[in-house]
């Protein structure tokens, strides 16, 4: 059993959290597949009458509680458990939650224990590593099946992940300058007007001449 990303953190929801991998095989050690998908349980707790992020909740836990879970364990699972470089960022750029029964959710006098199955399948691998991990998620509270959802997470060196996030936080629309005023250049008299020569210039010229 393992303790999940932030677990001794400061929480304002939640307790701490334990991320179980669930081995293909009994043998010990495993040997290391990054091609294979493998599963995971992440157990938590939804706490009495608070949101995710400490707000108050109303009568049914919010699923971001369960989506904040997979968020923090998303990364951890990659760099553990897939051999993704520590130095590589993971962001989810998919994520997919629904709640097939609500009854499950419904807020309680106790803390509800919140278990999240995983079934985590590598994609885009290059020399072993995968650069992308895809998330089937299966919440379950007090062992009640009660949603289903899908998940997508990319890893991203350092620098690209930077200069994302850099052009994420620009204002939009973009800043335009105003045009520079076209005139004569400072110390240059302007240019004297050239002659225009049309089809109107053309048919004057031949009725003044008859």
């Amino acid at each position: 059993m393992e303790r999940a990303p932030g677990a001794g953190r400061r929480r304002t929801a939640g307790t701490v959290r334990h991320l179980v991998h669930r081995p293909r095989s009994w043998l010990h050690p495993v040997a290391a597949a990054p091609d294979v998908e493998e599963e995971f349980v992440l157990a938590g707790e939804l706490a009495d009458g608070l949101g995710p992020f400490g707000e108050r909740a109303g009568r049914h836990h919010d699923l971001r509680a369960a989506a904040e879970m997979v968020r923090e364990a998303g990364e951890f699972i990659g760099h553990t458990h897939f051999g993704v470089p520590a130095a590589r960022v993971g962001v989810f750029y998919r994520f997919d939650l629904r709640a097939d029964d609500v009854t499950p959710w419904r807020v309680r006098s106790s803390p509800a224990p919140l278990d999240l199955h995983l079934r985590v399948r590598p994609d885009k691998v290059v020399d072993g590593v995968p650069r992308v991990l895809e998330f089937a998620i299966a919440p379950r509270i007090d062992d009640v099946p009660c949603g289903s959802g899908s998940a997508s997470v990319v890893f991203l060196a350092p620098t690209v992940h930077r200069g994302h996030r850099e052009r994420s936080r620009r204002p939009w629309p973009p800043r335009r300058t105003p045009p520079r005023p076209r005139g004569p250049r400072p110390g240059r008299a302007p240019a004297s007007p050239r002659p225009t020569w049309g089809a109107t210039s053309s048919a004057t010229s031949c009725c003044a001449g008859r």
